[in-house]
């Protein structure tokens, strides 16, 4: 039985990864694949063309981890049917956004060939202050204590339903998992938030270079 849910949110997981990879090759304003191009340009051929193979190449690998998880209805022992799906979702993860970030460096190299860089203005700059400022204004850790009471009651519900040497396995990855991500919210709130420059017009302009483009 375990190994079934372990296939199903295997598939869930792929499916879910590859809809929302698919997000930044629907254009926002004027930028996609996280390439701000001219607005005449979004539906240029090269364009269309790039953005229908990102799309593609998510759900050939949605449909390759789906058949890869398979395997794990054969397996009977549930600790090595443990260790493939983790395995598989790291995997899965490292796939899809080693794939998002080798189309937005085709991307951004597509731009530069066809001369799409957009001038840089003056008249509205990017204010590295605000930007400073919402980057320390992450949620409250208080937002953990939900995900830590459904994680108290799934881990009581595994222990009664298993029995803990069937389910210890289980138990171990869900606490080492939420933890992770812990780990994560406590390392980007520890985060120092630098300036390039001791000078915040340098800085406005490396951001202007860096949001818009500049031909060398």
């Amino acid at each position: 039985m375990l190994n079934w849910i372990f296939v199903g949110l295997n598939i869930f997981v792929a499916v879910v990864m590859a809809a929302t990879a698919m997000l930044p090759a629907k254009p926002h304003k004027n930028v996609i694949l996280e390439t701000t191009l001219p607005v005449a340009q979004l539906k240029h051929p090269a364009v269309s063309k790039l953005t229908q193979q990102y799309i593609q190449q998510l759900w050939g690998l949605a449909l390759l981890f789906s058949i890869g998880g398979l395997p794990m209805m054969f397996i009977h022992f549930d600790s090595l049917a443990l260790l493939y799906f983790v395995l598989l979702i790291f995997a899965l993860f490292s796939a899809f956004y080693g794939t998002e970030i080798h189309f937005i460096h085709k991307m951004s190299r597509l731009k530069c060939q066809q001369g799409w860089s957009l001038p840089i203005t003056t008249v509205k700059i990017v204010d590295t202050q605000l930007v400073l400022t919402k980057n320390r204004n992450l949620l409250s850790i208080n937002w953990f204590c939900g995900s830590a009471g459904l994680l108290v009651i799934g881990l009581g519900s595994l222990y009664f339903m298993l029995g803990w040497a069937t389910s210890w396995p289980l138990i171990l990855a869900l606490v080492l998992c939420w933890g992770l991500f812990l780990l994560l919210y406590w390392i980007v709130a520890a985060l120092p938030v630098r300036t390039l420059t001791a000078q915040p017009e340098y800085d406005q302009s490396m951001m202007l270079i860096v949001k818009h483009g500049r031909d060398k």
